[in-house]
């Protein structure tokens, strides 16, 4: 059974992979400050927060069907000079207070899903903000801590006391990647990534991998790898209309134009390596095209939950040079994952975005309708 923390107890955690989240009748930001022995963040990328949801170790990942985002956390990927993990919990109406409302209920689950430890958050007052959990580390050991602890002051107040500069920290537009095809650039949710090579010329072919791993559940004999198929496709679109579907499922596993295709399913995904690809041939995009979105889905309905090490990569057709790369986190309660767009600039040159983003859909069909906030006009 799970164990039950009180405030400011401290417990020593001896997993590297775990899963916060939250429940509370009303509308709360999870969010996550990656501290220095000062207290401090080193730069603004270690405020992890809706309109930032990556950071080294953590992954915001996006509630569905109405549930509140939770955050996922890999210990053994946050940096040296990381000493302690915030968990902060705010209102997203800073006006209001977390003590009008029943006690929130804090949950921590491991890799495989089992909650592990609960807490609940009581006695806030009329604070806005509080610090849910902390995690420390000291000597290499790492211990959580229930904080329960209100901040006076509201988010704001908190994050620039810990060192982020708030005018600054969800306003300025992140820099355009540069393709080096002697390395592959770690790309975040987005960033634009120009198809350029080296030289400055336009690509004109490129290949989108898919990658993953089932996590580890026990059986009836030990231990196995869990059942896992994952799904990718691309959805075409001419401005904001959809004009095409390619995905293993049909016989064609080819765009109408022929820019366009898959490379065939794979139902396990233990490859360790690129499990699925995808192709495009840019020369042929008809200038109608705007943005290709890539997704992954479920098609038997299994959660993120029951994956790791998943990733999308983009290679130079031309080369077989990786270009970037973006981790698909695990954890979380979706189905499927809006994985990237190419799109067309301004100056028609196709651009990448990395997306991450959870969504609930078992078919490339089903997740058209959740994706086209992803879609320019």
């Amino acid at each position: 059974m799970p164990a039950t923390l009180t405030r400011g107890q401290t417990v020593p955690v001896d997993v590297d992979e775990m899963v916060v989240s939250i429940e509370l009748d009303a509308t709360v930001d999870l969010s996550a400050l990656l501290l220095t022995d000062r207290g401090l963040v080193r730069d603004e990328a270690d405020l992890v927060f809706y309109n930032q949801p990556h950071g080294p170790g953590l992954w915001l990942v996006p509630g569905v069907a109405g549930a509140m985002d939770s955050l996922s956390i890999t210990l053994s990927s946050i940096p040296d000079e990381i000493t302690q993990v915030m968990v902060v919990v705010a209102l997203d109406n800073q006006a209001d207070s977390l003590g009008q409302y029943p006690p929130a209920r804090i949950s921590i689950t491991d890799a495989y899903g089992r909650t592990t430890q609960t807490f609940t958050l009581e006695d806030i007052g009329s604070e806005s903000t509080a610090v849910a959990l902390d995690l420390n580390r000291s000597g290499g050991q790492w211990k959580l801590h229930a904080a329960g602890s209100p901040y006076l002051g509201g988010f704001a107040q908190l994050i620039a006391d810990h060192g982020v500069n708030v005018d600054d920290s969800a306003q300025s537009p992140l820099p355009e990647v540069r393709l080096d095809p002697s390395r592959s650039a770690d790309v975040i949710p987005g960033q634009p990534v120009e198809l350029r090579s080296g030289n400055g010329k336009e690509l004109a072919f490129v290949r989108v991998g898919l990658g993953w791993d089932p996590v580890r559940e026990r059986g009836p004999y030990g231990m196995r790898d869990a059942e896992v198929d994952l799904d990718s496709s691309a959805l075409v679109y001419a401005g904001r209309r959809l004009i095409d579907v390619v995905y293993y499922h049909d016989e064609r596993q080819l765009s109408v134009d022929g820019a366009v295709r898959h490379h065939g399913d794979d139902v396990i995904g233990n490859k360790r390596g690129i499990d699925e690809e995808i192709t495009i041939d840019l020369t042929r995009v008809p200038t109608a095209v705007t943005t290709i979105v890539f997704v992954v889905t479920s098609y038997s309905g299994h959660t993120f939950e029951r994956i790791k090490n998943a990733f999308w990569c983009l290679i130079d057709g031309t080369s077989d040079a990786e270009l970037a790369r973006y981790d698909l986190l695990g954890g979380g309660g979706h189905t499927g994952m809006v994985m990237a767009k190419l799109y067309r600039g301004a100056d028609s040159v196709w651009k990448l975005e990395a997306i991450g983003e959870g969504i609930q859909a078992g078919h490339p069909v089903e997740a058209a309708s959740q994706v086209g906030r992803f879609v320019g006009a």
